[in-house]
């Protein structure tokens, strides 16, 4: 079977959309202000950015939000792109979320990780995916 695919990383997606700018816009901002009312504290500072402490505010509440934002666009943007290219099916990694959904009538998996979720895809000899969580 021949495949026509795409390889892209998935920060770049993080630039596409009005949507995606402004939140990342947004996060970046109210690190700044929770650091400067002392509501969060970093453990080193490069350049213009800075390392938050696992267990802050901005950890437990505010990442966990954009995240899902922005997965949720993530997934309509790939469906997108899907279709525009002709295709049926998506295979992703970068929100290290395993899933195997339909979004828009477009198969929609992602891998996951080794890591936290001990999840991958396979492809059979017939080529059927499927998402493997142990």
């Amino acid at each position: 079977m021949i495949w026509e695919s795409e390889v892209h990383h998935g920060h770049r997606f993080h630039t596409q959309g009005t949507i995606n700018k402004l939140l990342k816009q947004g996060v970046r901002y109210l690190k700044r202000f929770l650091f400067y009312t002392g509501k969060i504290r970093i453990t080193h500072r490069e350049n213009d950015s800075f390392k938050v402490q696992k267990e802050s505010f901005y950890y437990r509440y505010i990442k966990p939000f954009a995240q899902k934002v922005l997965h949720h666009s993530f997934k309509s943007y790939m469906s997108i792109r899907t279709k525009e290219k002709g295709c049926s099916t998506i295979i992703c990694g970068h929100f290290h979320i395993p899933e195997d959904s339909i979004v828009d009538g477009i198969r929609y998996l992602n891998c996951g990780d080794w890591v936290k979720n001990s999840s991958y895809i396979i492809e059979s000899r017939d080529g059927e995916f499927t998402l493997v969580t142990t």
